[in-house]
């Protein structure tokens, strides 16, 4: 059985949202001068938003940096480690997961990758989904679709191709499959726990959920392929962001306690996770 949540083209914004959005699109100076008064009503704007998509937990903002990303004059909601382009939204396309044509996906590397066994750990990532799937990664001389690769203090990527040079920021150099997690979203795949259907499987108990983190349990309206995979790379551990350890934020229905170990596995890509991006990525 395969499966796989990938976000699909949705109409999430409505049009009065969509048109707060149009102005805000601040370049990297523009928003350092942003004042107090600004940086709230870009924070109240985001909360809009999204209080817009579907069973979306919002939670009280503090300030609009926690939620707002600028890079490459393009404007970001973050939505834990994904990264959501807000500057050229459209009412019918507020959410967008492209698929990398031909299974060919180019990349290239910021300046801060500056250590040859960083980049080779992206390389080596990235040829675990070029092993299971129809993709190839290319490094790139001209192309217009392009991830760029930077060092950062998180792990954060788009989802799906979105045109242009897209960002993905990578911490954790030293985790294979940490990485293989954030290209996975830049091939269009979201968080497992996040898939519709997920409350099949899953509670997700937001009164532990460390305050601004409720964004990463969300469910999405996802296109699945296949059952629940407990054992996905794509799946939080069972007390990801927890407010007190011992207390569960993700925790297995009755019938499934028994996958509670493998939940939030970083060792390997699963079966289930080789045989979903092969259905998309044929």
């Amino acid at each position: 059985m395969v499966v796989a949540r990938f976000l699909i083209t949705s109409t999430l914004l409505s049009g009065h949202v969509v048109a707060l959005a149009a102005g805000f699109v601040p370049t990297d100076e523009e928003y350092e001068e942003f004042d107090n008064k600004d940086r709230d009503q870009m924070a109240q704007i985001v909360a809009q938003i999204l209080e817009w998509i579907p069973d979306q937990p919002v939670q009280p903002i503090p300030d609009a940096d926690s939620l707002i990303h600028v890079w490459n004059d393009k404007t970001y909601v973050k939505l834990g480690d994904m990264l959501l382009r807000i500057g050229e939204l459209r009412t019918d396309n507020a959410v967008l997961s492209q698929r990398w044509p031909k299974g060919e996906v180019f990349y290239e590397f910021d300046s801060s990758v500056d250590k040859p066994r960083w980049k080779t750990s992206w390389r080596d990532a990235a040829q675990l989904w070029a092993n299971a799937a129809g993709l190839t990664f290319k490094e790139r001389v001209n192309e217009p679709n392009y991830i760029v690769i930077h060092d950062s203090r998180q792990n954060r990527s788009e989802i799906g191709m979105q045109g242009g040079p897209q960002k993905m920021d990578i911490e954790s150099w030293g985790d294979t499959h940490v990485i293989a997690h954030e290209i996975a979203h830049a091939l269009g795949m979201a968080h497992e726990h996040q898939g519709k259907g997920r409350s099949n499987y899953v509670t997700i108990h937001l009164k532990e959920v460390q305050a601004g983190r409720g964004s990463q349990f969300a469910e999405w309206p996802t296109t699945n392929f296949g059952s629940y995979d407990f054992g996905s790379v794509m799946h939080y551990d069972a007390y990801a962001f927890t407010k007190s350890s011992g207390n569960m934020t993700i925790e297995p229905r009755r019938l499934h306690r028994n996958q509670l170990a493998i939940m939030g596995q970083r060792h390997q890509l699963s079966a289930l996770d080789k045989l979903g991006m092969a259905a998309i990525y044929p």
